[in-house]
């Protein structure tokens, strides 16, 4: 995973704005957006953006990811399994991550985080209820920025900067 884990330090230094609700075409276009505008580097760029839908070595075809589901730690984190018939990409894992992240929440899960804890209490902000919003989802209750996926349990624990 350290390949994957270089990759996210080397998006941080380029200012790319990656965040759990993030795709990988969201990182590429940002990508493509410094090479044009600033013209710097842009070797590095094209060495990111190929490394973005290089497989991961050694290749892997499974792997679970432990996503944190609340702020505080107070629930534990939560695994997923990710398959795939062909290796696994950074591209796949971002995308594996902004999925998860976009799960919405239902009323019940909403009730039983606000009574975890009350600062919760902001999923139930009307505008999260707006049809372009969708709704509250777990993006709403994790704000932060993936930096490492790190050893844990049988896979990998999603590291995040609030």
């Amino acid at each position: 995973m350290d390949q994957f884990n270089r990759f996210l330090e080397r998006l941080a230094e380029l200012d790319v704005d990656y965040e759990v609700y993030t795709s990988s075409a969201d990182v590429e276009g940002e990508l493509r957006y410094i090479a044009k505008a600033y013209e710097e580097e842009p070797e590095e760029i094209t060495e990111l953006l190929a490394e973005l839908r290089a497989p991961l070595q050694p290749p892997l075809y499974n792997l679970t990811i432990y996503y944190p589901i609340s702020r505080r730690g107070e629930i534990p984190p939560t695994p997923a399994v990710y398959a795939s018939p062909r290796p696994i990409t950074p591209a796949d894992i971002m995308d594996s991550i902004n999925a998860f992240y976009e799960t919405p929440l239902n009323q019940e899960n909403i009730d039983a985080y606000i009574r975890l804890n009350p600062e919760y209490i902001d999923l139930n902000e009307p505008i999260l209820r707006t049809p372009i919003m969708g709704g509250p989802k777990l993006r709403d209750v994790i704000l932060g920025s993936p930096t490492s996926l790190r050893p844990y349990q049988d896979g990998y624990l999603l590291q995040l900067s609030w």
